[in-house]
């Protein structure tokens, strides 16, 4: 293996039947399934470690977009017992990080050898690699530039009333909003995102565990938040680590274990399987306060009951009404995504101040739902009223 090389032990990623058969490009050229599965075996890892990220996919095979670093990371793939890896130009160019992985022959198994955050020559001696601590170290680092770069959004208060039709956790019909059998086999309730929805039934809390500790720079809080019961980790991890991804991950687990918890975020469900011409779709709306006195906000947009993923021509688009408008085209649209091929759960995390308003506006083949909200001075969440 060319893991003789390392210093380290490779992460090793079993590579299912249903990504080989994904992986094949339509031109069938073998170098760009190899790509392709290494970009499904680095996928594997990303949800693991609970790193949002998604595929997207062209003719040219498939990239790797991960979201806190803010832009593609590439996926090369090694053969066993290679000692150099190639990188494509555009990769070199473009990518804000390198992740290798050898496959095994016939590509039932991959291993993750190592992480590089820049690239300067076409073949680089894999002897160059460093271990995947320097990977979730890129990702912090990033984050904590991007935090210390984003504007502040200060908006007047709007009229603060009841969220009507909106379901906390505490209400029985909530559970009839889960997300569908086939988006939590995706990886939806474990880690498909840093801050994946967990209901009591599927908590487990090892991979969120081991990211803080990498986090901070120590191995050994993984044992000592292991030795605690769920709350307390939680709790622990809540109040110290500098990610708010982290923190939001750590906040919506508590949130499930004990909704009235002093560090669980609100939470609100709504179905909008009336707005949207009959589609099993839900969105949650979550916030939170910070030690600083701001507010972190998470939305989920996913598929409920019978209905097996996001339909690709979903749109989920969030304004910042910061200034008033006569359309939402004239607002600070502050994110707007799609699904995957595969339709995975849409997700967005991001922070505001006391006062602040926002919308989601949720397009779907001519229909349109809008959920307006305004943060009032205590941690609740309110629609406002029309």
């Amino acid at each position: 293996m060319t893991s003789s090389l390392l210093s380290w032990p490779p992460l090793p990623i079993p590579i299912t039947t249903q990504s080989r058969q994904r992986s094949h490009p339509e031109n069938g050229e073998a170098y760009l399934y190899r790509c392709n599965l290494a970009t499904a075996a680095i996928a594997s890892y990303l949800q693991m470690i609970a790193v949002p990220h998604r595929i997207e996919t062209s003719s040219s095979g498939t990239q790797l977009y991960v979201e806190e670093l803010g832009g593609y990371v590439a996926c090369c793939p090694v053969f066993p017992n290679e000692q150099k890896c190639e990188v494509l130009d555009h990769e070199r160019a473009n990518c804000k990080g390198f992740l290798f992985v050898e496959l095994s022959d016939p590509y039932y198994q991959a291993y993750v050898l190592g992480f590089v955050r820049e690239v300067s020559v076409r073949e680089l001696p894999l002897s160059y690699l460093q271990p995947l601590s320097a990977f979730t170290v890129a990702l912090e680092e990033a984050e904590r530039a991007s935090q210390s770069s984003r504007p502040q959004i200060l908006i007047p208060a709007w009229i603060v009333g009841r969220i009507s039709g909106w379901l906390s956790p505490q209400e029985r019909s909530f559970t009839d909003l889960s997300p569908s059998v086939s988006s939590q086999n995706r990886g939806f309730y474990d880690h498909q995102s840093n801050w994946a929805m967990r209901g009591p039934t599927q908590h487990n809390s090892n991979p969120l565990y081991e990211r803080y500790a990498s986090a901070q720079g120590n191995s050994g809080l993984v044992r000592s938040l292991s030795s605690m019961e769920p709350i307390t980790a939680l709790a622990t991890i809540v109040e110290h680590t500098t990610s708010d991804a982290i923190r939001w991950q750590a906040a919506e687990q508590l949130a499930y274990i004990n909704s009235t918890h002093p560090l669980s975020p609100s939470l609100r469900v709504k179905s909008l399987v009336d707005d949207l011409a009959g589609l099993a779709v839900a969105l949650l709306v979550g916030v939170m306060t910070k030690s600083d006195g701001t507010f972190l906000i998470g939305c989920r947009l996913y598929a409920t009951g019978a209905q097996p993923s996001l339909p690709t021509d979903i749109v989920l688009k969030g304004i910042d009404e910061a200034t008033p408008a006569e359309t939402a085209t004239d607002a600070q649209v502050f994110c707007e995504i799609t699904p995957t091929v595969h339709g995975d759960p849409l997700e967005y995390l991001f922070t505001a101040e006391n006062g602040d308003r926002f919308s989601f506006h949720i397009h779907y083949q001519g229909h349109t739902s809008t959920s307006t909200f305004v943060l009032p001075a205590t941690q609740s969440l309110s629609e406002k009223t029309s």
